[in-house]
């Protein structure tokens, strides 16, 4: 019997690409560290913008994104070609923040950071599939279509 985990990790590029670890526990082909590095930039975004909203961002939250910028730089010099836009969209949205954040949310530095924000789901769901399968949108977002 196959699992939802086994069917992931084998799905073609015209599903999206599922990544894993190698046998020795590598990330071999760095789509574990696309997804991990694209989940934390989306909930340090989210939390930047709850802080902002509150008017009392966390000083903790720019120091965080600047270290997920450099992790994003990182990954993208280990991984190479195969990931390099969607790890370089990543390292931009983190910096995007970390200014934002420095900047105490003035409105340029939130439409930078808004755009960088969606140029990297874009870029990130041309590798895994949108997250919001269930939508019935996947297609459209993967295209660059707007919703």
């Amino acid at each position: 019997m196959t699992t939802a985990s086994d069917d992931r990790r084998t799905r073609g590029p015209s599903i999206g690409v599922r990544g894993g670890l190698s046998q020795d526990g590598r990330d071999a082909d760095g789509v574990t560290a696309l997804r991990s590095l694209y989940m934390r930039c989306k909930a340090l975004g989210l939390a930047a913008g709850a802080g902002l909203v509150l008017g009392a961002p966390d000083p903790a939250l720019a120091r965080r994104a600047e270290e997920l910028r450099v992790q994003a730089a990182r990954a993208a010099a280990e991984h190479g070609d195969a990931l390099r836009q969607p790890l370089d969209a990543c390292e931009r949205a983190a910096s995007a923040l970390a200014v934002l954040l420095s900047d105490h949310g003035s409105a340029a530095r939130l439409a930078e950071a808004r755009v960088s924000q969606r140029a990297l789901r874009l870029s990130v769901w041309e590798v895994l599939d949108c997250e919001y399968r269930p939508c019935g949108a996947a297609p459209a977002h993967a295209k660059g279509g707007q919703r």
